[in-house]
Formats: C-alpha cells, sequence, structure tokens
C-alpha cells in the first residue's frame, strides 16, 4: 500500500505553495490533506497542484485560485464526475477561505 501513496502524492509547483502559505495555511497541512483526500478516492492515478490566474472585467490583477488536477481512470462519467464533486466538497470544507477547486484533467 506505501508504493500507492507515494505513486498518488501530489506534484506541486512553487507558485501554488506561495498561494497556499499567503492564505496562513502551513503547507505541510494543505499537502498532507489533500492527499488523503486523493488516497481515500478510486482510481486517481495522479494529482498537479498549480496556481489559476483569470481577470475579472475591470480588474488590472489577476484573481487567483490553486487548481489540483487529478487524472481518474477506468470508471464511468457519472462516477468521475460524483468524485469531482465530494473532492470539491472535500476542499471547502477543509479550507473555506482558500480560492481552490478540483478538476478533471488526464494528459494524453
Amino acid at each position: 500500500m506505501k508504493e500507492k501513496e507515494e505513486f498518488l502524492k501530489p506534484v506541486i509547483t512553487e507558485k501554488a505553495k506561495e498561494l497556499i502559505e499567503a492564505h496562513n495555511i502551513p503547507f505541510d497541512t494543505f499537502l498532507k490533506c489533500i492527499t488523503a483526500m486523493i488516497t481515500s478516492q478510486k482510481n486517481i492515478t495522479h494529482a498537479n497542484i498549480d496556481v489559476f490566474e483569470f481577470y475579472n472585467k475591470g480588474k488590472c490583477e489577476p484573481q487567483k485560485s490553486i487548481s489540483i488536477e487529478v487524472c481518474i481512470e477506468e470508471l464511468t462519467t457519472d462516477e468521475k464526475v460524483e468524485i469531482m464533486f465530494k473532492l470539491n466538497k472535500l476542499l471547502h470544507t477543509a479550507f473555506p477561505d482558500l480560492p481552490s477547486h478540483f478538476i478533471y484533467k488526464c494528459s494524453a
């Protein structure tokens, strides 16, 4: 089982780490929580954590949020959607003041 947990360790960018810490969330706490969330779900093969930037109309600076990409394999679309909703609910329960979201993305 240890091999699976190591395989599911999220890859995180330095920009994401900085944004997490800017919200007064200890990085280690965040990473352990995210790792537990994805490890608890079946068929997640990898996770990448980065910063998603977008511009609101009339704003000069981009809005930023933490984007957690996960790849889910060998499940139906309905099962994947259910997992994504569950992960996002867990994320917002654990870190309600951190702009963040899980998204489904598998590299080609």
